[in-house]
């Protein structure tokens, strides 16, 4: 591929080839196209920037378009976590769309490579990383989605969440992370 004229970085005019999902040269404009390479692109003068990656996102608590609805769970992340327990669920729309909306607007404003955390526990089971992985699956053509099995409620907490882990692996979970939270 080539994308002539345009400014990597922001700065002089440029036509740059891409061999193989790599830059192989960037060289200045040259003004016109050459007729050998299999995808032109015109840059237009704009600028040329790679991806944006965001590597701590969690896409399964998003309320991205959602009316505002405040704060009311109480100090530490116990309480906090069981305040989401008892408000995720009520959203106007469903996870899934939530997930979808949110990817859709990051792929809009250039972000191709996201890392997503998807709460596993007891109480979710792998709802939420089911929803992740529809929306990776969706948008696997504008981006690269590494999905993080989390387990908010910790693994010592709860009867169950070794288990749940395990299959949230089985179900499309990259890896899986978190801190348990303090008694």
């Amino acid at each position: 591929m080539l994308i002539t004229n345009c400014r990597p970085w922001g700065g002089n005019l440029s036509d740059v080839e891409i061999t193989n999902g790599s830059i192989s040269a960037v060289r200045p404009a040259a003004g016109r196209a050459s007729d050998a390479q299999d995808s032109i692109v015109e840059g237009n003068g704009r600028l040329l920037l790679p991806t944006f990656a965001d590597v701590h996102v969690h896409l399964d608590s998003t309320r991205l378009g959602l009316p505002f609805r405040p704060h009311t769970g109480g100090p530490g992340v116990w309480t906090m976590m069981q305040n989401d327990r008892q408000n995720w669920r009520d959203a106007e729309v469903s996870i899934t769309e939530r997930v979808d909306l949110a990817m859709s607007m990051m792929i809009a404003r250039g972000t191709t490579r996201m890392r997503s955390f998807a709460q596993v526990d007891a109480d979710a089971g792998l709802e939420r990383l089911e929803a992740v992985v529809a929306g990776r699956e969706k948008h696997a053509a504008r981006a690269d989605v590494q999905i993080i099995a989390f387990p908010q409620a910790g693994l010592l907490r709860e009867a169950g969440s070794a288990e749940v882990l395990e299959a949230a692996l089985r179900a499309g979970a990259d890896v899986v992370g978190g801190i348990d939270p303090a008694r």
